[in-house]
């Protein structure tokens, strides 16, 4: 009965959103082993490395962002899903403020994420009401004229601009919503603005998918290895850091040194 029910269950799953998280963590990790390199040897290879990756990095931070949003549309309780990754996001900006004070991360990928599933959970009711379609073009709208944030004013670079006051820029209060001083410095950020609005829109897919069904190559599990990655996400994001900075001080220690 219960290999029957693991069947039914593998059988509706969407291997699809599992492959797309799953390569976007692997590319996360294998960068955080390359900056771990550059950190802890000083070595060019790997800050020319890690600085070529960095260019390309948004393209899977939004996939990965975007995925989730689909999942909180498809879950049960993203409310109590937000609440753990929250915590859990909470956590490494504690850790790495206590054993790596000069590259702590604020705002983590994991912050974000917990911060937009509680919101989706709060406002679930109300973007029940507008048309998925209305809600994807209206949330990626958000996503692409709260861009610039960071660098001081909501638009499009040429139509038009709405500038924020500069004074909130000289501080760092605001740092949660993209906005911030020069000075500011995280190891890891992932601001609310503009990320959130990308959430929501795919939520409006996750809807769509909920209501009716994923596409049949959608439940192929092609890639078993990122697909693997895909479903144990938190938990290797959680502990990838410190399994490759203890071998690498390992490394460093015994054989550089040695």
């Amino acid at each position: 009965m219960n290999n029957q029910n693991l069947d039914v269950k593998n059988k509706n799953r969407i291997h699809l959103l599992d492959f797309l998280r799953g390569t976007a963590i692997f590319v996360m990790i294998v960068t955080h082993l390359i900056f771990d390199i550059a950190y802890l040897f000083d070595s060019k290879w790997a800050q020319v490395s890690f600085d070529f990756i960095e260019k390309y990095a948004s393209i899977f931070s939004a996939i990965f962002v975007g995925v989730s949003g689909v999942c909180a549309a498809l879950g049960r309780d993203p409310a109590k899903r937000g609440a753990t990754v929250f915590l859990y996001g909470c956590l490494v900006t504690v850790v790495t403020a206590v054993f790596m004070p000069d590259i702590i991360i604020l705002n983590d990928v994991l912050i974000l994420l917990g911060f937009c599933m509680l919101t989706y959970s709060v406002t679930e009711k109300f973007l029940k009401k507008i048309p998925k379609i209305a809600g994807i073009i209206l949330f990626l709208f958000l996503f692409v004229i709260s861009w610039n944030v960071g660098e001081g004013y909501f638009g499009i670079e040429g139509l038009f601009k709405i500038q924020i006051n500069p004074y909130f820029y000289e501080v760092d209060w605001l740092y949660p919503l993209g906005i911030h001083s020069d000075k500011f410095m995280s190891g890891n950020y992932y601001p609310i603005f503009p990320w959130i609005f990308l959430f929501m829109a795919c939520s409006y897919i996750g809807r769509h998918i909920k209501e009716k069904g994923a596409p049949d190559f959608a439940k192929v599990n092609f890639c078993p290895p990122i697909n693997f990655l895909g479903r144990h996400s938190l938990i290797i994001y959680l502990l990838h850091q410190p399994i490759f900075f203890g071998i690498l001080w390992v490394i460093g220690e015994t054989v550089l040194r040695g």
